[in-house]
């Protein structure tokens, strides 16, 4: 249950950690205040866009979208995507994480130093990280996606959605979706750079980025760098982690170049391709071990994704989009395991994520209600995914390379009821939406998902919003295909023997594994709560009578 009043912004006003969006809805590519853009009289017009949430112009969100901003981010001294989302409350900071160590889980290791969104902390591949809208290849081995590959300096603003949205988006929206949304219409050449160290020692940073951009008639294009360097922290460092062998990394060693494109011309009247792209590569390395063996890790990355796509009116007000996806994701896996006395081992191996995917879609309005035109987004594509894995660490020499092909179909549908063209006592605003997705992956399953959503607001800045929705998670091809693995281990410190007896203990990937599914509600409370909220509405209809 969601309930917000005008007066919340200004009661965080100043805070560098999170902007709380106000209701949102499309607005002009122009503007920069979330106000419609100045002369535009209508939601319904051609020069509105999406925003996260929905795929349709104009439309009200059914749900909660939190936004950050670049300016928020700069301000909490945050160098990277990475650590901005780490201090939203919706977002789990462990998972994918540089600061992850061992122990957490396989699930929860720190791979290879990225930086992953874990919204609601169902899982790093729960949440659909995206670019501008496009999607991009998953990194390591749990479908995450790495942000902090994306130069904060490109950056305009993230959108977070903490909702399940597989009925939008698919399977891994499952625990919400963080989109990136990309500076649009940069002219000039801006730079910045920071340095700075923990005050307890380690943590050595640097961080440079430049950002250039020009204007022509009917387009532009950005173009931004960024470089970040920070020393270990080491165990020695810190005098709660004494019980650590002092080599102990409590934050890697990580050195990082990302480069970000987007560029956009309109070749017609009603016609305009755009292109996003991004590059970046990353080494870092960490240290963890006991008194007898010290293990150095130091892993190696570099990914590139880029995202064509071409947006046209087909006239009375539909528009129509194609665009597609190619991108890589190879993360290089290097370690030492340097026993007490003996002789040093290594260990390599590698994950390669590759992503191509293409998608048409087709939104506009079917006809006029009092309250506004109802609005339908329609659309469908195919994705594929492919993962080559391989480890060879003196004990396992192992290797598979997968892939999973994904046809997908969409439909939303938007009805204004009651908006302020048409508003009546108690009732400023009524909107109802339903959107159904449809997924079919190839050998693993085929279902649809469904939502719908009712916002109301019965006063101005009071709103009410309720939703139902189904949602499922595919698993992920590391958990399909990893190998299988049988350990003997000693019974006792499981309670399950005495001393001399031996557990066999059996781990690995499942083919026949099939989707996690779920449902979501989002409604209208009950009881005490219920009240609550009757005598606050009730408080607020006679601050307005009396003119507070």
């Amino acid at each position: 249950m969601l309930f917000r009043f005008r007066a919340l912004p200004a009661l965080f006003a100043g805070s560098a950690l999170i902007a709380i969006a106000s209701p949102l809805h499309a607005q002009d590519r122009d503007s920069d205040t979330g106000q419609p853009a100045q002369g535009e009289t209508s939601q319904d017009e051609d020069n509105t866009i999406v925003v996260t949430g929905t795929r349709i112009r104009g439309a009200r969100v059914i749900g909660e979208v939190a936004t950050l901003d670049r300016e928020a981010i700069v301000e909490a001294g945050q160098i990277d995507l990475g650590e901005a989302i780490r201090v939203l409350p919706q977002n789990f900071s462990g998972g994918q994480n540089p600061g992850v160590g061992s122990g957490a889980g396989l699930v929860n290791q720190n791979v290879n130093s990225a930086s992953s969104a874990n919204l609601r902390g169902l899982g790093p591949d729960a949440t659909l990280t995206l670019l501008n809208g496009h999607r991009l290849p998953y990194n390591a081995a749990f479908q995450a996606v790495d942000i902090s590959a994306i130069p904060l300096a490109a950056v305009d603003r993230l959108e977070v959605m903490p909702d399940g949205a597989s009925a939008l988006y698919g399977s891994d929206a499952v625990g919400g979706v963080v989109n990136v949304i990309l500076r649009r219409d940069f002219e000039g050449v801006t730079t910045s750079a920071q340095i700075g160290a923990s005050t307890d020692g380690g943590n050595f940073r640097q961080q440079f980025d430049i950002v250039g951009g020009t204007l022509w008639d009917g387009g532009g294009v950005m173009l931004a760098y960024d470089f970040a360097n920070n020393s270990a922290i080491e165990a020695r460092q810190r005098d709660y982690t004494s019980s650590l062998i002092e080599e102990t990394t409590l934050y890697p060693e990580i050195r990082r170049h990302a480069v970000t494109l987007s560029a956009h011309h309109d070749l017609a009247p009603g016609i305009e391709a755009s292109v996003d792209a991004v590059y970046s590569n990353r080494s870092s390395q960490r240290a963890s071990g006991t008194e007898t063996l010290l293990t150095r890790r130091a892993p190696k990355v570099e990914g590139f994704a880029i995202a064509p796509s071409l947006r046209f009116d087909v006239g009375g007000g539909w528009q129509a989009r194609i665009e597609g996806v190619y991108g890589r994701d190879r993360t290089l896996l290097n370690a030492t395991f340097t026993p007490a006395s003996g002789n040093a081992t290594m260990s390599d191996g590698r994950f390669l994520n590759e992503l191509t995917a293409i998608e048409a879609g087709l939104e506009g309005p079917l006809f006029a209600l009092p309250g506004g035109n109802t609005r339908l987004a329609v659309g469908g594509g195919i994705r594929n995914n492919r993962l080559d894995y391989a480890l060879d660490d003196g004990l396992f020499d192992v290797a598979f390379d997968v892939e999973r092909e994904a046809k997908f179909g969409y439909a939303e549908l938007y009805l204004p009821l009651v908006s302020s063209a048409n508003a009546i006592a108690g009732i400023s605003q009524l909107t109802v939406s339903a959107a159904v997705r449809y997924e079919d992956y190839s050998g693993l399953d085929e279902l649809a998902t469904p939502r719908i959503g009712l916002t109301f607001a019965p006063v101005d800045g009071f709103t009410l919003r309720g939703s139902w929705s189904r949602s499922f998670k595919a698993p992920t091809l590391f958990q399909q295909f990893t190998f299988y693995e049988a350990i003997l281990l000693p019974a006792a410190p499981f309670g399950a023997g005495s001393a001399g007896d031996t557990l066999l203990f059996t781990a690995g990937g499942n083919p026949e594994v099939g989707p996690e599914r779920a449902h979501s509600r989002f409604g209208l409370p009950r009881g005490e709560r219920l009240k609550k909220i009757q005598a606050g509405f009730a408080d607020i209809c006679s601050m307005r009578k009396s003119g507070r």
